[in-house]
This record gives C-alpha cells, structure tokens and sequence, in this order.
C-alpha cells in the first residue's frame, strides 16, 4: 500500500513558508494593501503548525513520560498566562510568547512523527543543500551592491516594502524605513554597515539558519570518499559560510567557526589537525596587531545595550515566575536571554523542562552514530544543536518562528530514527547489529 505524503509535504511546505514569508507577503501588502487579508496569512504558519502537532499526536504511539511532559509544560504557560492577564498583560502579547514557548515541543514532535521518511529526507536535504545555495547567493548579491555599488534601499522600500510590513502587521519599530538591524555600526558610524538578510528579510534569522547547511556541507566536503577534499561541497560551504559572516550575527558566526576548528581535530585526518595548529598562531598574531579594531567590531554600542538588559533583567527574575510577557520581547524588561526570559516568566520548573526539551535530544542523536558509516546529518545537527544551546544564553532567538523552525523539525526527525537504530534488528536465527549508510540512516 502507497504511504500517503500530505503530511510530510505540509511539513516541506512549511520549511520553505519560513524561508519567503516576510519578503513574500511584504510584496503583496505593498501591492494590495490589504491589511487584514496579510494578516489572516501571517498566521498560516501558526495555524499549521498547530494543525500538524495535532496530527502528529494520532499519528503513533508516544510514552506516557512524553505526555507527562506536555501536561506539565503546557500547564505552567496555562497558569502563567492567566497571572500574565489578571496583571494587565495585553492579550496580544500574551499570545506572542505563548507560541515563543510552543515552537519546541511542538516542532520536535512533527519532525519525531515523520513516517515517509525517503520522501522528507530527500527534499529537506535539497532544503539545505542546494536551495541555501540560491538563497545564499541571493544575500550576498544585495549585500555586495548596497556596500560597493549602490544603496538598495529602493527595493526594500519600495519594491518589498519590509518596514511598512514590519510596523503594520508584526508590529514592530522601524528605523528610516527599515527594521533596526538591516545595518549595523560594528566601529564605524551609526547604522552604517550593511548587513546579509536574503529572502527572510532578518540577519538574525538567516545567521541561525545559515548555521545548519554550513556544518552540513563542511561535513560533506571533509568526509569525501577518497583521500582529498571534495571541492565541489567546499565551495558550496565557502558560499554559505561567507553568508553567514556577512549578516555580522556575532554569536553564530563565533560558535560556528569555533564548532568548525573542533570538528577538525576531532573528525578530520592528521593534515587537517595539522592545519589548525598551524593557522592558531598566524590568527593570534593577527588578533594582537587587529586588537583595536576587533574591540570596536566586538563591543560596539548594540553589544553595551545587550549587556545592560541582561544584567538588569536578571536581577528581576522570580524563581516562580511574574508570568508570560512580563520578560523579554513584548515586554518593558528585555532580557537578550532566552533562559532569563524563560524563568522570568514561567518559573525555575519550566526553565529545567524547556533546557531537558532542547538538550535531551541532542543526546540521544548521539548514541546510534557509531553504527552510521557516514552520519553527516546526524553529525551537522548536533552540532548546530549545541550552537543553539550556546546561543540561548545571550539570545531569544530559539523563540523565533522562522529562524529555528528548521532546526527543531530536523531534530524531532533524527532524534525519532535514532532510537530505530537503536534498537537492534532480529532475525530468526540470530539478532544482528544495523550498520547502515547516511541516506539509510536517516530514511530506512
């Protein structure tokens, strides 16, 4: 019998909706200015998402330990939600957060739902593969132009028209036309250097976005069948690796190329170990003659402001919590944490629960790679997850839809089929061990 697709081209649908959302309904609130009807679309990835968890939920069996998860998780943003309210907590921003909290469990356990796997395996790896190509070069077309030929703010403005659809329907502050952050200061003059946002619209997005098909295609071009590097998947991750740098999301592109160094000396053959300890003292020496600069790069006035909200913030966090909205985005009290926004305002327990969330699958992808002769995927992701984690302490980006809906479904996959693989195969006379290949790993 056929497996029925729908569920997993909902899925597909949606990994790419977080890619042209913004660009794409900007173009049509510009050319119709319907805003209702931009509106009601804005949310068609919250209304799928739910729809698919939903789904998922009927879809298998899952333990009782996960639903006893879920009924405390989802309680704790039940309870606080109504403290929020009784507070004078707007209802809109309320919501907000909530859905900030949802994206986790929710997307882990569509992506852990997954049932035709060769079908999703193969058009997510065309996701990040070859499509983060298009949308890399895209990027870096735009930031190439607006930094040595000419402004394109006219196409923003005029032909996208992001910052009128970012006041009017996500309600967010502009500035001269544009969100906040499409330039930056990083030593120079205020607002002055461009930085990469491609289709999502965001540097912050596509930075952690960019973070998955960089350790993916370095993978792939450090692991070639032969003895030498595949130069074909090394140029691809030159092109998103450069991407990345250009949007100047500082604490990706550190942890990244740290990640990287690590996964030479860990992964690589005795050249590239070689390679790094040679290049270590050629980068130190260029950081004591660059100190001044990098300084300027690193503690610029953006990097002041995060640190003053961090530490104001955490020195308002309650161990029970002052409920949703009161911390963070939507909130007077930003917190540039997503664990200090996550305890401010749900509490010590839901702090621990959402960290077990994040972390707990990241360990159990772990455990079948001994058994994967090429496990890229499972490889690439883990790393990314341990760059997410990183991340949260100095960024609320792993409650941001678009930029870590990717991330959270490819997880909740593998994390599913690491536990197939954990189990062993039983044949009738005798149990045998899978030691299966990276495209079987992950589909068979």
């Amino acid at each position: 019998m056929k497996r029925s697709k729908l569920y997993e081209n909902l899925i597909i649908f949606l990994l790419y909706l977080t890619v042209f959302q913004d660009i794409g309904l900007g173009i049509l609130y510009n050319l119709t200015g319907q805003q209702g009807l931009i509106k009601v679309l804005f949310f068609t990835k919250d209304i799928l998402m739910v729809l698919l968890f939903i789904w998922a939920l009927f879809k298998k069996k899952y333990p009782i330990k996960l639903f006893l998860f879920f009924v405390i998780y989802f309680g704790i943003l039940i309870f606080q939600s109504i403290v929020a309210i009784d507070k004078g907590v707007p209802i809109f921003n309320v919501l907000s957060s909530i859905r900030g909290w949802l994206l986790m469990p929710c997307l882990i356990t569509i992506g852990y739902a997954i049932k035709n796997r060769k079908h999703f395996y193969k058009h997510f790896r065309r996701f990040i593969g070859p499509f983060m190509i298009v949308v890399a070069i895209f990027g870096l077309l735009d930031f190439a132009i607006d930094s040595y030929v000419t402004s394109t703010l006219p196409f923003w403005n005029d032909v996208v028209g992001i910052g009128k659809f970012m006041e009017d329907i996500k309600g967010q502050d502009t500035l001269f036309g544009l969100p906040g952050n499409f330039y930056g200061q990083y030593g120079g003059e205020f607002f002055s250097q461009k930085r990469l946002v491609s289709f999502w619209g965001g540097p912050l997005t596509s930075g952690y976005v960019f973070s998955i098909p960089v350790l993916y295609y370095f993978y792939k071009a450090l692991n070639p069948r032969g003895n030498k590097w595949n130069k074909k998947y090394f140029m691809c991750f030159l092109i998103v690796f450069l991407a990345l740098v250009c949007t100047f999301t500082r604490t990706i592109i550190l942890t990244v190329s740290v990640m990287i160094v690590l996964v030479m000396i860990i992964k690589g053959r005795e050249r590239e170990r070689k390679l790094v300890f040679f290049i270590a003292p050629v980068v130190l020496a260029f950081g004591i003659f660059s100190f001044n600069k990098i300084l300027d790069y690193i503690y610029d006035g953006s990097l002041i402001e995060h640190i003053n909200q961090f530490t104001t913030s955490f020195s308002q966090i309650s161990l029970f919590g002052e409920g949703m909205a009161t911390f963070g985005v939507h909130s007077s009290i930003g917190t540039e944490s997503v664990y200090i926004t996550s305890i401010g305002q749900n509490g010590l327990i839901f702090l621990i629960l959402y960290m077990f969330g994040n972390i707990y699958p990241l360990y159990l992808i772990t455990k079948p790679m001994k058994k994967v002769r090429r496990n890229i995927l499972f490889s690439a992701v883990f790393c990314v997850g341990v760059i997410m984690v990183i991340s949260g302490f100095v960024s609320e980006q792993l409650i941001a839809y678009t930029t870590i809906a990717p991330y959270y479904i490819v997880l909740g996959y593998l994390t599913k089929y690491s536990a197939r693989l954990r189990k062993p195969k039983v044949c009738k006379k005798k149990k045998i061990e899978p030691v299966v290949t990276e495209g079987e790993a992950v589909y068979a």
